[in-house]
């Protein structure tokens, strides 16, 4: 923040000039009413982690949660990303078999992550690498987010194999 700085200086018994302490005034007024500084971010924040090592269990119909980050701290109006990664085993009996995968907010679907279909019959590997992003509107420590699967189309089984991430980021404002 700059210092204030007044123009006109008045020495004890000598007369001041109305135009003289009008622009010291201004000068006050301008500096106490200037919007405050804006402090850009320098970087990316990761806020909150998991991971999970395990296959996950093997979906054959309806809707899933499958990873949950409970109690994330966040401001109002930063951007945050949410990240998930993971490999999906697709064993499918028909082509046009679909899978979706949300990202939720406090259990309610918030964006979608992936589409998930190959458009073929058989076992494949399906790799999911996206972030989305989310604008709170009001600062919290209590917003939950999780991974959810949704079957579409029916004719395919889907697991995630191996490791798994999900994971928050704190962007800062946009400047």
């Amino acid at each position: 923040m700059a210092d204030l700085v007044i123009p006109n200086t008045f020495s004890p018994n000598t007369p001041a000039k109305a135009d003289e302490v009008n622009a010291n005034f201004d000068a006050v007024a301008t500096h106490a009413n200037r919007p405050p500084p804006v402090t850009p971010t320098s970087g990316v924040f990761l806020i909150r982690h998991l991971e999970l090592t395990a296959n996950s269990p093997v979906w054959t119909t309806s809707a899933t949660t499958d990873m949950v980050i409970n109690n994330i701290p966040v401001v109002a109006g930063h951007t945050y990303g949410v990240r998930f990664d993971g490999i999906v085993d697709w064993a499918s009996l028909a082509t046009g078999a679909r899978w979706d995968i949300y990202s939720r907010l406090n259990g309610v679907d918030h964006k979608r992550l992936a589409i998930v279909q190959p458009g073929l019959t058989g076992q494949t590997y399906w790799t999911i690498g996206n972030t989305v992003l989310w604008k709170p509107t009001v600062t919290a420590s209590t917003d939950d987010m999780s991974v959810r699967v949704n079957e579409i189309s029916n004719g395919a089984d889907i697991q995630f194999i191996g490791g798994r991430t999900l994971a928050v980021f704190d962007y800062g404002v946009a400047v």
